[in-house]
């Protein structure tokens, strides 16, 4: 029975902008048309259960993001998605987010993103047992291992082994993501990020630390864009006390070497979720 882990906030974001258009003419302000919510809604509707026949599911859950205030980046970079201060919202986001989250199984958990929630979701054996699919445009997905459908770039789903989703997790690292407002280490592209780490050895994290210093940056500058940047897994986060488990590189290496870390984490507590007491309820 498997089950398609939907990456809820593009979903709504998309459907809503594909609502409205705008026009101008002349020296005229410009004017916005935006469609009847029914029809923006009927669509959605048609391309989730599309999705959920080519794909061969029996399931969908719908994956979104607390409120942006309440995101738990925050409390360790603040200047996360600065960038997005000032960006005009669809017009149909709310109402379209309001229909996934009344109709298609939503997940919603307080101060974590939609990409932490199918991340934790996806990784985790027993919230949502069985196959599970990430379905996703976002880049920052193919940190999480397993099974990754991009339906704007893939034919079908593809494998995301550990060893490829923890060599992109280093790299974001280094690189940064402007979309997401955090800089990575000042100078560092995809190209260079991808020469360090491939002459790393066995340890990214080390190479990482010299990267930083190399531009008179500590390891705590870096360990705090790695937090950020880290998309959560089950074992970044209790699910029973709703805290969040800071990723650190001892817990990372011990992982690597086949070593149970037993090293307690510092961790960030969620309040009470927005939505979905409970995810076995739902789905």
């Amino acid at each position: 029975m498997t089950t398609l882990l939907i990456d809820a906030d593009i979903v709504a974001y998309k459907a809503a902008a594909a609502g409205q258009k705008s026009f101008a003419f002349d020296d005229e302000e410009p004017a916005l048309h935006v469609d009847d919510i029914e029809g923006v809604i009927q669509e959605v509707d048609d391309w989730l259960t599309d999705l959920k026949a080519n794909l061969g599911a029996t399931r969908i859950v719908s994956c979104l993001s607390c409120p942006a205030k309440d995101n738990f980046r925050y409390g360790i970079y603040p200047l996360y998605k600065h960038n997005r201060a000032d960006t005009v919202r669809p017009v149909l986001l709310s109402a379209v987010r309001q229909h996934l989250e009344a109709n298609h199984n939503p997940v919603r958990w307080a101060n974590l993103e939609g990409d932490d929630v199918m991340g934790i979701l996806a990784t985790s054996k027993s919230l949502i047992k069985g196959p599970k699919i990430v379905v996703s445009e976002d880049k920052d997905l193919a940190q999480i291992p397993g099974m990754l459908f991009n339906p704007r770039k893939m034919l079908e789903p593809e494998l995301v082994t550990l060893e490829a989703a923890d060599h992109w997790f280093y790299t974001q690292v280094l690189t940064g993501d402007q979309t997401d407002g955090y800089p990575g280490c000042p100078g560092i592209g995809p190209v260079k990020a991808e020469k360090i780490l491939a002459a790393a050895g066995g340890d990214p994290w080390k190479a990482i630390v010299e990267a930083y210093a190399a531009k008179e940056l500590t390891e705590e500058d870096a360990l705090v864009q790695a937090r950020v940047a880290r998309i959560l897994r089950s074992t970044d986060y209790n699910n029973k006390k709703k805290e969040v488990k800071l990723w650190t590189p001892a817990k990372a290496k011990k992982r690597a070497l086949g070593v149970r870390s037993s090293t307690k984490t510092k961790t960030l507590t969620a309040s009470t979720p927005q939505d979905a007491s409970g995810v076995l309820a739902q789905v």
